[in-house]
C-alpha cells in the first residue's frame, strides 16, 4: 500500500481507483468517482464499483462520503458494511446515476446517515448558511436548541406514559388472575 503524506486533503483524481475494504479486511471494490453538488459545493457520494471482471458485470454504488473512512496514511477507504450487505443491495447502472434528493435520501439513510442538506432544523441548504449574517447564524442556532430541547422533552413525556401504560396494563392483567396466581406474580415481581 502506498504511504501518503497528507490524508486530510485529497485530490478527486488520488481517490479515484482506490480500494475500498470492509473492518473484515475484505476488497468491497474501488471508487469510480466522485458526485459533485454544485449548488451547495459539496461532494455528495462516492461512486463504489463492486464485483465482476475488468469493468464487466460491475454493479455500482452510490455511497455517502461519510460513510466512507480511511486509514491514516494510506491510500485505501473503509465501508463499514459486509460484503455480503453490498452484494445484495440495490445497486445502480453507469447510464443512470443518482442524482435527484429523494434517491440520495434513500441512500443516505440505508447507510444510516441524515442527507446533509437535512441537517439543519429548519431546512437550510449549506449555501444558505455560507451567505446568512453572523446574528441571522446565532438565531438560528438559537431556535434549533430549542426544538431540540421541546423534542427531548415530548420523548421523555412519550417515555413515561408508555412506561404508565405498561404499568396500567400489567395491573388489569393480575386483577383478571386468580388470586394464588396473582400472588406468585406478585413475590415474582417483588424478587
Amino acid at each position: 500500500m502506498e504511504q501518503v503524506d497528507n490524508t486530510q486533503f485529497l485530490t478527486a483524481s488520488t481517490i479515484k481507483g482506490e480500494k475500498v475494504i470492509n473492518k473484515d479486511g475484505e476488497h468491497l471494490g474501488k471508487i469510480e468517482d466522485l458526485m459533485i453538488d454544485l449548488e451547495n459545493r459539496r461532494v455528495v457520494y462516492a461512486i463504489l464499483s463492486f464485483g465482476g471482471f475488468l469493468g464487466i458485470g460491475d454493479k455500482h454504488f452510490a455511497i455517502p462520503l461519510e460513510a466512507l473512512s480511511h486509514r491514516p496514511n494510506e491510500r485505501d477507504f473503509t465501508l463499514d458494511v459486509s460484503k455480503d450487505v453490498l452484494e445484495k443491495a440495490e445497486g445502480f447502472d453507469k447510464d443512470d446515476i443518482p442524482s435527484n434528493r429523494e434517491a440520495l435520501a434513500s441512500i443516505y439513510t440505508h447507510y444510516g446517515y441524515k442527507p446533509y442538506w437535512q441537517t439543519g432544523i429548519l431546512g437550510l441548504s449549506e449555501k444558505e448558511r455560507q451567505e446568512e449574517t453572523e446574528s441571522e447564524r446565532m438565531t438560528r442556532i438559537k431556535s434549533e436548541s430549542h426544538v431540540l430541547i421541546a423534542k427531548e422533552e415530548v420523548k421523555a413525556e412519550e417515555s413515561k406514559a408508555e412506561k404508565a401504560e405498561e404499568a396500567r396494563a400489567e395491573k388489569l392483567e393480575l386483577k383478571k388472575l386468580e388470586p394464588k396466581e396473582q400472588q406468585k406474580l406478585e413475590l415474582k415481581q417483588l424478587n
